[in-house]
Order: structure tokens, then sequence, then C-alpha cells
């Protein structure tokens, strides 16, 4: 999958939690402070990636999540 495409999908996902539509995302929003996420919507983008991917993200990778580009980073570097 191209990253466009991954882009898109993790868009997609953060968008639908948020109730947001995709266009207002920007790479630097904080996922709790800016798009109000809880640690249940951190549960569920987690699951949806890992899902939407075929992949597993780890623990610590998940601390690490603060912005929409911190979740890009780590699609990124688990999808290799």
């Amino acid at each position: 999958m191209d990253k466009d495409k991954v882009i898109e999908r993790i868009n997609y996902h953060i968008s639908a939690i948020a109730g947001i539509d995709e266009t207002e995302l920007v790479p630097t929003q904080n996922l709790r402070e800016d798009l109000d996420f809880d640690s249940l919507d951190e549960v569920d983008l987690v699951i949806r990636l890992e899902h939407e991917f075929h992949i597993s993200i780890s623990d610590d990778d998940i601390l690490h999540i603060k912005t929409i580009q911190d979740v890009f980073n780590t699609i990124d570097v688990c999808m290799k």
C-alpha cells in the first residue's frame, strides 16, 4: 500500500472516532488535546489500525503516540 493510501486510511479512522471531517485533520494535532480522544478512543484507534494494516502495535509504541504524525510514523515503522 502506498504512503498516500496509508495516510488516507489513518485519517479515515481518526476522523470517524473524533466525529469530524477528514479535511479538518492536520499532522500536528494532538489526539487528546485537539481531538478530545480519551483512553478508550485511543484503544479503538489502535485496534482499527492493527486490523486495517495487519500489524501489531506494541504497548511501548502506543505510549509514545501523541499526535496524528506520531500515528503515521508508528504505522510506517510497523509496516516495514
